[in-house]
């Protein structure tokens, strides 16, 4: 979760929006982290949980980071049984999201 509101907060601009909200879907936890920052295409949301294709990307503010933050998170949340979502469009922001059991 830090992670994922990192990046919203790397990606975005001081006067862009992000959320942090929970839902319950039957007996699953939603956690979202959505933002109204700089979005991405669709070629860079394909590449991005890949490990072999993992690089660093500039913040807003040029901001560096190493690249692996979210490969980690699809690890962790895969290995607590849940699974990772993207939806984003350049320019209009992203919605990263996760389920996790609540049992």
């Amino acid at each position: 979760l830090r992670n994922l509101i990192s990046n919203a907060i790397k990606f975005s601009k001081k006067s862009d929006t992000i959320s942090i909200f929970c839902i319950q879907k039957d007996d699953l936890a939603e956690v979202h982290v959505k933002d109204s920052g700089i979005g991405m295409s669709a070629d860079k949301k394909e590449q991005l949980f890949k490990f072999e294709n993992v690089q660093s990307t500039y913040g807003t503010n040029n901001e560096k980071g190493i690249g692996l933050g979210l490969s980690l998170c699809k690890d962790f949340i895969d290995r607590n049984g849940g699974t990772l979502y993207l939806t984003s469009e350049e320019g209009k922001g992203s919605d990263f999201y996760f389920t996790l059991p609540l049992a």
